[in-house]
């Protein structure tokens, strides 16, 4: 069944994800700024995201990782979503101090 506050969520999280990461990202172009990774696992209706607060480079573990099936109970799935919402938005203020900071 279609939840509305889910699909809300969903789209926060996109929007998130697109403003961390709006061009490519990896230590070698970007320095230290953070790099964002969803997935979305269609077989499983899973959502998984990893971030690395200062950028991605191969082989080495995400600051933060999360996965939320989506077809579960609707209260904890929203639940769960905005726990990944609030983590997204303090990485992008990481995000945006360390370009604030590259500024000066």
């Amino acid at each position: 069944m279609f939840n509305k506050t889910i699909s809300k969520q969903l789209t926060e999280i996109m929007k998130l994800c697109y403003q961390i990461n709006n061009v490519e990202t990896n230590r070698e172009l970007t320095g230290n700024l953070p790099t964002v990774f969803l997935d979305f696992m269609g077989h499983t209706c899973q959502l998984n995201i990893r971030i690395y607060d200062d950028g991605w480079m191969s082989g080495e573990d995400p600051d933060f990782s999360g996965k939320v099936y989506l077809d579960e109970n609707p209260d904890d799935v929203s639940d769960e979503l905005a726990k990944l919402i609030e983590r997204l938005g303090v990485t992008l203020k990481l995000k945006e101090r360390k370009e604030r900071k590259r500024n000066v």
